[in-house]
């Protein structure tokens, strides 16, 4: 699969993940079923990029925080100490 197809896989089953949640609904409660239904997304392919919703959780946040943290590094650093300054 390439990478960019890939991702938009990925994009739907976060979106729809938090959609579910959005709507109160448990994590615990929503199943890989339900969520392949929802992001059109088949079971097969949902098992190639997670072993459970938690997982998808797991892999936004971890995406996020590499993101970051990219981010971070490109970005100067400013100092936001105004003692002293006049």
């Amino acid at each position: 699969m390439p990478q960019e197809q890939y991702q938009l896989t990925d994009a739907k089953l976060v979106k729809q993940l938090f959609d579910l949640i959005e709507t109160g609904q448990a994590l615990e409660s929503i199943t890989v079923t339900e969520l392949c239904l929802k992001s059109g997304v088949s079971r097969k392919t949902f098992y190639r990029h997670y072993s459970s919703t938690q997982k998808v959780i797991e892999g936004f946040l971890d995406n996020s925080a590499n993101d970051f943290i990219e981010i971070l590094k490109e970005t100067p650093i400013l100092c936001l100490n105004t003692r002293g300054a006049s």
